[in-house]
């Protein structure tokens, strides 16, 4: 079974190294996508992303919702984000989630015209209601299915201590973890 954990809403300092240091801690990469409005200034924190082996995607420059966008104003939004994490790590993203999950078709053939796979979720935690670490663990562990991607954001202060807790367990459950990226 495959457990790809992934995580919208990033760089976000300082959430997002402490998702770091627990997925060092246990071994694991993860897929991490990028708002780009939030690299200035955080190119560091992206650069570290990558260079620990963690994958990148594209989360749109502005994290608005795609749906009343026209595929002008979309494909400046994923250009802009491609572009800044292209000037901060070197690398472009191959995948794309859009916010929300929400796009329309036509959206999602201009994305793969673009090169991108979309991927979205077949999990949600709502992490951002977790009272802690414990509550949202549990509901990862609840959810729990083969080929798993939970969404889940690197910048709710509950998250490391949730991965801290449920990482072992899913590993006990005979779960692998994965890049989402280098399954597509």
């Amino acid at each position: 079974m495959h457990c790809f954990l992934t995580f919208d809403g990033a760089p976000d300092s300082p959430h997002t190294e402490q998702v770091l240091e627990v997925l060092d801690r246990h071994g694991v990469k993860a897929t991490f996508f990028v708002e780009g409005h939030r690299i200035p200034g955080a190119e560091a924190l992206l650069k570290r992303i990558a260079a620990e082996g963690h994958g990148l995607g594209n989360h749109t420059y502005s994290h608005e919702i795609m749906l009343p966008m026209s595929l002008e104003e979309t494909r400046a939004e994923v250009l802009l984000c491609e572009e800044k994490i292209y000037r901060a790590v070197g690398q472009r993203p191959l995948i794309i989630r859009p916010p929300w999950g929400r796009l329309r078709q036509d959206q999602a053939r201009m994305l793969m015209d673009l090169g991108y796979e979309v991927i979205c979720w077949n999990i949600s935690v709502r992490d951002w209601e977790a009272v802690d670490g414990r509550q949202l663990a549990d509901r990862l562990l609840e959810k729990a299915c083969p080929w798993m991607v939970p969404v889940m954001h690197d910048a709710v202060p509950v998250v490391p201590d949730a991965l801290d807790l449920a990482i072992p367990v899913l590993r006990t459950r005979g779960y692998v973890f994965c890049r989402v990226d280098q399954y597509v």
